[in-house]
Order: structure tokens, then C-alpha cells, then sequence
């Protein structure tokens, strides 16, 4: 697939620049003006973008930029209604599509093998009381059971059916809207119901376009990916247990 806009993979998440965008959509209006309107569709700063500087050689001058999430510039795609901004939207969908594959193809979640160094530490140290090595291994037996079944399916999940699962398994005893808000208490949902950027490698967010009598807008539904099932049940076992914490929150 051909560059038509720079993607920056510096971060956890990709980014695209506004002068960039600004650029290819051959939007005639001073980029400063356009960009301050297009943050009146409800972008929030430090969440959807992050003001930044670049030196233009031509001008010879630093010139005010800013680093926006794929969400962002695909619903600015929308807005600008033409051609152009339909061809960059499909081009952003195909670089997340790619960006999402590369950081779901894995064997184990990098915390894995955090989780497993622990375990073997914490054996290791109770190797001379044969009883609390029982105990250790059955609190964590259900946990790599449950790590097992979640890897063999790809498949992101609902918050509700993830909640359906976790009562099942008898981690948590509240449904949907308990968990929704434990997310949320936790930091790791915003009030909207859709992740912080630091979280974004667990969750999911689904979008599709529907028509409405203001024009076309996005729905967007927020789906827990196999790394965050694997990661939240952790949590979330510990939170029911009061047992030793498996992963932290980076």
C-alpha cells in the first residue's frame, strides 16, 4: 500500500500530523483556523491529540502542528465531505487494520512472560513448604487455564459478553454496567465509555457510519481485544481474591 499521508509509530498507538492531513485534504483555509474548527466536533486534547512543533525550512521558522490518533483524522476525513477526504479515511482504516494484526499476532502477551517469571519466583520460595505450594497452585492453575482458552480465539469481545464470561468463571459477580464503571473508577475507560490512549493495546473500538439528520456521523462501540481479556482477568482476580497482583497498569 502506497504512503499518501506519514504515519508516526514513535508511540504505543499511530499518529498522523494535522499539517499533513491539512495538506492532502488541499483544504484552502489557514491551517491554524481549520484546525481550532475542527476541535469543536468534540476532540479533547491530550486524548484524541497532542499539540506539537516542526521547523519548515521554507519559512525557516518552528510552526505550530499537532499529532492526532487514526480516530480522530478518519472523523475529520468524514467532515470535509469530497473525494479526497474519502480516499484518506479508507487509507487510514487499511493502516489500522495492518497496525492492529501486527500487535495481535502473538504467541503470548508480553506480560506472560512476567506473569510466568513470577510464578516461578514465588515457587521457588515456598520449594521447602510442600502446603502453601499446593495453595499457589491452585489459585494459579484456573488463571493459565484461562490465559490458554482466551489465546486460541483471536475474537475481541463485548464488555457485555466479557462480564457473561467473568461471572461464569466466578471472578466477578456483577454484570455489564459494575464493569463498565470499574473501568472507568480505574482509569482505564473515559466517561464516554472508550479507552485512554495509554490503555489502547486492550481494547478495541469499532466504529461504522450511520446517517442521521445532521449527516453522516460514527457509532462507536468499545470491544475488549484477547490481550485485555487475558490482562483484566488478572486484575480482576486479584481485585475477588485479595491474591498477590499478577500485571500492573504501565
Amino acid at each position: 500500500m502506497n504512503e499518501i499521508i506519514r504515519i508516526n509509530y514513535e508511540n504505543n498507538n499511530p499518529t498522523v500530523s494535522g499539517r499533513d492531513l491539512h495538506e492532502f485534504l488541499e483544504i484552502t483555509e489557514r491551517y491554524s483556523n481549520w484546525f481550532e474548527r475542527m476541535t469543536q466536533y468534540g476532540f479533547q486534547e491530550n486524548v484524541d491529540y497532542l499539540g506539537c512543533k516542526y521547523f519548515n525550512t521554507q519559512a525557516r521558522q518552528e510552526l505550530q502542528d499537532h499529532a492526532m490518533t487514526l480516530d480522530m483524522a478518519k472523523e475529520i476525513c468524514m467532515i470535509q465531505r469530497n473525494d479526497k477526504g474519502k480516499e484518506a479515511r479508507q487509507y487510514f482504516i487499511e493502516i489500522e487494520k495492518k497496525y492492529k494484526q501486527q500487535s495481535t499476532d502473538f504467541t503470548l502477551p508480553v506480560f506472560d512472560s512476567k506473569f510466568m517469571f513470577q510464578i516461578a519466583q514465588r515457587m521457588e520460595r515456598l520449594e521447602s513448604d510442600n502446603a502453601k505450594k499446593d495453595e499457589v497452585i491452585a489459585e494459579l492453575t484456573p488463571m493459565a487455564e484461562f490465559a490458554s482458552k482466551i489465546l486460541k480465539s483471536k475474537d475481541s469481545l463485548l464488555v457485555r459478553e466479557y462480564a457473561k464470561i467473568m461471572f461464569e468463571e466466578k471472578v466477578i459477580t456483577f454484570g455489564e454496567k459494575k464493569l463498565y464503571s470499574w473501568f472507568r473508577e480505574n482509569g482505564y475507560l473515559m466517561k464516554n465509555n472508550e479507552p485512554y490512549q495509554k490503555y489502547m493495546q486492550y481494547f478495541e473500538v469499532l466504529e461504522r457510519p450511520v446517517d442521521t439528520p445532521f449527516g453522516e456521523r460514527l457509532t462507536r462501540t468499545t470491544k475488549i481485544t484477547p490481550k485485555g481479556q487475558i490482562y483484566f482477568y488478572h486484575k480482576l482476580k486479584s481485585r475477588s481474591t485479595g491474591g498477590f497482583q499478577i500485571v500492573k497498569a504501565n
